[in-house]
């Protein structure tokens, strides 16, 4: 599963509200989002948010599928494209990458062979 990342990212403190309102407004930009995907060579990708405790962080779950992870982690990183402008902005504001935890994908398909 070369082509498959999963990774938990801890939200820095006081930001959770700010990402998830950013990250629920994408549906509204879905043409722009689709463009800067298959730009990238993104297949799928699901964003998802787990709230901690009190002694705990909330966690971004970002899950990709891309047709070359590498390549697309590059096109991505070199995109003018508006919303993944406003996204590396935001993941740098509101993200604690040094603590990111990255997931083992056991299992994904499609119904396409």
């Amino acid at each position: 599963m070369d082509n498959i990342q999963c990774l938990k990212i801890p939200v820095k403190p006081g930001q959770t509200e700010r990402l998830a309102q950013w990250i629920v407004s994408l549906p509204d930009r879905l043409p722009e989002v689709r463009a800067a995907m298959a730009q990238e060579g993104i297949l799928y990708e699901a964003i998802m948010l787990e709230y901690g405790t009190e002694s705990d962080p909330d966690y971004l779950i970002l899950y990709l599928q891309a047709e070359n992870l590498q390549q697309a982690n590059v096109a991505f990183q070199a995109s003018q494209v508006a919303v993944d402008l406003e996204f590396k902005q935001l993941m740098l504001e509101t993200l604690d990458f040094t603590a990111a935890i990255p997931l083992s994908v056991l299992f994904a398909t499609t119904t396409t062979p």
